[in-house]
C-alpha cells in the first residue's frame, strides 16, 4: 500500500501496513511487531460531541502518539502512530467514537511518521 492509497473501512477486521519507522521505536527484545503511522478521516456526526477528547483518551490508553483535529468540512482527522495492533484497535474504535457521535465513514491511509510524542487534540 502506498501513502497515496486510501482504504474505506467497513466495521470488521483491519490489516495495516507499516510506514517508515521513526527514531522513537523501542529497540529492546520485548517490542515485537511493526510500527505504523496511519491517518484516518472520520465522517458523520463527529464534531461538537467530544469525539476528539474521547479519541485522545483511547489513544493514550493504547500508548499512541498523534492527534485528533476538526476539519472545516465537519469531519475529524486522526493521526495515530505506534504498534500496528494498537493503531488498528484505535482505528476500529473510531467507528464507536464518543457517546454522542454517529460515524458514517472512516477512511485511512499511510502517512509520514509523527514527529511529536504523545497524543493531542488540535
Amino acid at each position: 500500500m502506498s501513502q497515496s492509497d486510501t482504504n474505506n473501512l467497513e466495521r470488521g477486521p483491519l490489516t495495516l501496513k507499516s510506514a517508515s519507522a521513526p527514531s522513537q521505536i523501542p529497540e529492546d527484545d520485548a517490542w515485537q511487531g511493526e510500527w505504523v503511522t496511519q491517518k484516518a478521516i472520520v465522517e458523520g456526526k463527529v464534531q461538537g460531541v467530544y469525539f476528539r477528547a474521547t479519541t485522545k483518551e483511547k489513544a493514550q490508553l493504547l500508548g499512541l502518539s498523534g492527534h485528533a483535529k476538526n476539519l472545516n468540512n465537519g469531519s475529524v482527522e486522526v493521526i495515530a502512530q505506534g504498534h500496528q495492533d494498537d493503531v488498528a484497535e484505535l482505528i476500529q474504535w473510531l467507528w464507536q467514537g464518543s457517546r454522542g457521535s454517529k460515524v458514517t465513514q472512516v477512511t485511512t491511509s499511510d502517512t509520514e511518521p509523527y514527529q511529536d510524542v504523545g497524543f493531542k487534540t488540535l
